[in-house]
């Protein structure tokens, strides 16, 4: 199904244009990375207190990407760590700036509450 949607973007008249960059990268053994030094502290704490000290690439990129402020799609395999990777950014953001808020989007109500829980 996603590789449909990338392809009707790669063709459609209206979104082609705008694509600067496509990379496709194949599957690799996973690599980790120290949490960076601007992720707040509190969430620092929280990730090692549910035993998480590293990053792995894809979760580091976003990082990177959110900080910039780049849109980014990540399609990794499931249980892979996607969830982390756009939580990260979003709760550093709430810890920065109380006011700040983010809106979720999930296609089916299970993976709402799957999601909900891994934040509490």
């Amino acid at each position: 199904m996603l590789s449909t949607l990338l392809d009707f973007w790669k063709q459609d008249e209206e979104t082609a244009p705008g694509l600067f960059a496509w990379q496709t990268t194949p599957a690799r053994p996973a690599q980790t990375h120290p949490i960076p030094d601007d992720v707040p502290a509190a969430l620092q704490e929280a990730l090692s207190t549910r035993g998480i000290s590293l990053l792995y690439s894809h979760q580091q990129s976003a990082w990177i990407h959110a900080r910039a402020r780049r849109n980014l799609i990540l399609a990794t395999g499931t249980a892979s760590g996607k969830t982390l990777a756009y939580n990260l950014p979003i709760l550093a953001k709430m810890i920065e700036d109380p006011l700040a808020r983010a809106l979720y989007i999930f296609p089916t109500k299970a993976l709402t509450q799957d999601q909900q829980s891994s934040l509490e």
